[in-house]
């Protein structure tokens, strides 16, 4: 990590290996290719992994490696993230394979946001992605009565909601709210969810 981002060709430097847990992130491990997303956290690819790490370097957000993924991950040589729709790709010794992050690039300002999928079937698993967000922003989710069923923030562009409420339960079959407020209080925006379970 650097500490001296204004203007790194000139004045000094300060490089410092990020530090998680009390203990050295990658210690001894050879970083083949370095990624950035639209949350402005970092991908990094090692001979024995995939790593996601907060913007600041001080959370190991998530870890990919053959022991936890079928893919490949032992010849990566070099990642690329699409800004638009937060795919990784990563290209290996066998080809090319791509990830879906909950990541994009963050709007100027807010505009009606696109939630998809909506509705969300019976059989769906997955999370439900917001996009068209401004960094950071707020996003509220409220179910018919108005009562606050679960809160995030944007990374970057995008938030993402795993259908679950604030206490762990899957939501009921309904119509949701999905209320977005940018970092600052100053515009909001909304939308509409169904869920049929």
């Amino acid at each position: 990590m650097f500490d001296n981002l204004s203007d790194p060709f000139t004045g000094a430097i300060n490089a410092q290996a990020p530090f998680i847990n009390r203990r050295r992130l990658l210690l001894n491990e050879l970083v083949t290719a370095i990624a950035v997303d639209g949350g402005n956290r970092k991908w990094l690819s090692t001979r024995t992994g995939l790593y996601r790490v907060s913007p600041d370097g001080s959370q190991l957000l998530e870890t990919f490696t053959d022991d936890t993924t079928p893919l490949p991950l032992r010849s990566i040589s070099t990642l690329a993230i699409d800004p638009l729709s937060g795919r990784l790709f990563v290209q290996t010794a066998n080809g090319i394979i791509s990830y879906q992050t909950t990541a994009t690039d963050p709007a100027d300002a807010l505009s009606s946001p696109t939630i998809f999928p909506n509705p969300v079937r019976p059989d769906f698993t997955g999370s439900v992605g917001i996009t068209g967000l401004t960094d950071n922003a707020t996003v509220k989710i409220m179910d018919a009565g108005g009562q606050l069923v679960y809160e995030t923030r944007s990374q970057g562009g995008t938030a993402a909601w795993n259908l679950l409420d604030y206490r762990g339960r899957s939501v009921q079959t309904g119509v949701y709210l999905v209320v977005v407020v940018t970092a600052a209080g100053t515009e909001g925006v909304a939308g509409k969810l169904a869920v049929v379970r």
